[in-house]
């Protein structure tokens, strides 16, 4: 019989969970995702035993700390914001910051207005207006007399703090040559300390996006560029079309907006061109006529504009691949024959192959790197496929296959607790992924922890009855529904058996390709 009090007291921190949940949309506008809502609970779960408060008087404390600008209030914020980020990520959209954007206005203020302001909103740890800063002194030495004010803001007071010391570890530079790191760059050890010469040029703030007004850039100018990658992700549909419309109001004339891969902000707003440079997009205000204008002569929210010029060769390493419309059917064409020989184990053959695709749809660039990153792994070049996941996980933070391949390599390197953890994620993407919790359950009863394998064997089982027809996904070679239902049958009648025996541990894993 179930315990009434212990049904009560679930109840209650379920409802105060939801209200810190609903607290941080309202002031922060930051959706709960099945991530941070996991991560919310645990922080929660962990701080209301340490402060030794109930639910009630913890939310009590949280409100209270948020109005008084304190400290709890930011280590929440820190811990449910992601502060994954580095160097030029996304090469090709500084590629066309420093090909398109800069020299057009450039020739615009030259004479004139010779200012440039930037603003990198969700900063996170500096790398990215550092990154801003590093190409003007590289690229632009010619104006660096002017008026340049390069802005960055957070909502994260832990991550602001980080980004003013300029220190760094060598995970912030994937893909950077060793000649921008040695020229802005003090090494000491297995840190990296950013030179004055471009901390100088960064000024940051504590900015809370979800607020009714903008940071001022002062003597009532706008600004030129906005960065905000990645951070539209976190908010709601109503948030989104609000900060859309302010970025407008807050962007010259001639202002552009850079947002993260998975960002469309078509379905939220009219009040911007798309354009396409290279494998990138990135977005040019409308004036307000043109606006007016499409409004009058469309009944119904048009398709996103996109313009496409040639440009010179890119200044940076490892430049982004050509990919004009005219070549989509001969990149299929050479598709088919890559996975057949994917299909067929011949990797070598498979990566020579697709090494010479130099033309690659837009629409196709993360499934192409995708599938490169499964050939990689097969030639056992873990370092190259785990650099090209991350690449894929930057354009994509939930692309549940790129977790899934992350963590097969991690088992063939013996880091069981990180494939653990890879699982997990691919499983808060998608719950229902079978797949991911087979390995899961094998993981946890590799390592004699019986009972979360023999509940992921069971939710899994849940999960297929649930969802019959589902697609097993890439990985599911020689798998059908009926076979995975019986293999996790078999599985869970041997756990029984196991769990009977103190200390015995099933070492086989079935690996995919």
């Amino acid at each position: 019989m179930a315990d009434p009090q212990k049904k009560v007291q679930f109840s209650e921190e379920s409802i105060y969970k939801q209200k810190i949940a609903a607290f941080i949309l309202e002031h922060y506008a930051i959706k709960a995702t099945d991530i941070s809502l996991h991560t919310l609970d645990y922080f929660i779960g962990k701080r209301f035993k340490e402060l030794n408060k109930t639910f009630p008087e913890y939310y009590e404390y949280l409100i209270q700390n948020y109005h008084e600008n304190g400290h709890e209030i930011k280590l929440l914020l820190d811990e449910i914001t992601i502060q994954e980020t580095y160097f030029f990520r996304d090469m090709g959209q500084f590629q066309a910051l420093t090909e398109y954007v800069i020299p057009r206005l450039i020739e615009l203020k030259r004479g004139k207005d010779q200012s440039l302001r930037i603003w990198s909103a969700g900063c996170s740890t500096g790398e990215e207006p550092y990154t801003i800063a590093m190409v003007l002194r590289e690229y632009f030495p010619h104006i660096l007399d002017w008026d340049i004010l390069i802005r960055a803001t957070d909502v994260n007071v832990f991550a602001l703090q980080k980004a003013r010391q300029g220190v760094y570890r060598k995970h912030s530079f994937r893909g950077v040559s060793d000649f921008i790191i040695s020229k802005y760059f003090e090494q000491e050890k297995n840190m990296y300390s950013l030179k004055d010469t471009v901390k100088e040029m960064v000024s940051f703030d504590f900015f809370n996006l979800a607020s009714d007004t903008f940071l001022p850039v002062g003597r009532g100018n706008k600004w030129d560029i906005i960065f905000c990658r990645n951070v539209l992700i976190y908010f709601h549909k109503e948030r989104i079309k609000s900060l859309l419309k302010r970025f407008h109001s807050a962007l010259s004339d001639s202002g552009y907006l850079f947002l993260g891969f998975s960002e469309n902000i078509f379905s939220y707003s009219d009040d911007f061109e798309s354009i396409h440079y290279e494998n990138s997009f990135f977005y040019k205000k409308k004036s307000a006529a043109k606006i007016g204008e499409k409004k009058r002569s469309l009944s119904r929210r048009p398709k996103a504009e996109v313009k496409r010029e040639k440009f010179k060769k890119c200044p940076f390493p490892n430049g982004a691949i050509r990919n004009p419309k005219a070549a989509e059917a001969i990149y299929e064409e050479k598709l088919k024959d890559i996975l057949a020989l994917f299909s067929l184990e011949k990797y070598e053959q498979a990566w020579n192959k697709i090494q010479h695709i130099k033309i690659v749809p837009s629409e196709n660039l993360t499934e192409h790197l995708f599938i490169k990153v499964r050939i990689l792994s097969n030639l056992s070049k873990f370092d190259e496929a785990n650099y090209m996941i991350e690449t894929i996980l930057s354009r994509d933070p939930l692309h549940k296959e790129a977790y899934f391949l992350k963590a097969l390599i991690l088992i063939k390197e013996s880091e069981i607790d990180g494939a653990i953890e890879n699982f997990k994620k691919v499983l808060y993407v998608d719950p229902d992924y079978a797949l991911a919790r087979l390995y899961l359950g094998d993981l946890y009863r590799l390592t004699g922890k019986f009972k979360p394998s023999f509940r992921e064997y069971q939710n899994a089982l849940l999960s297929i009855k649930r969802n019959p027809d589902k697609e097993l996904g890439p990985f599911a070679v020689g798998f059908s529904p009926e076979i995975l239902t019986q293999t996790f049958i078999n599985k869970l009648k041997s756990l029984e058996n196991s769990n009977q025996v103190e200390g015995r541990k099933q070492n086989q894993i079935v690996y995919g390709r």
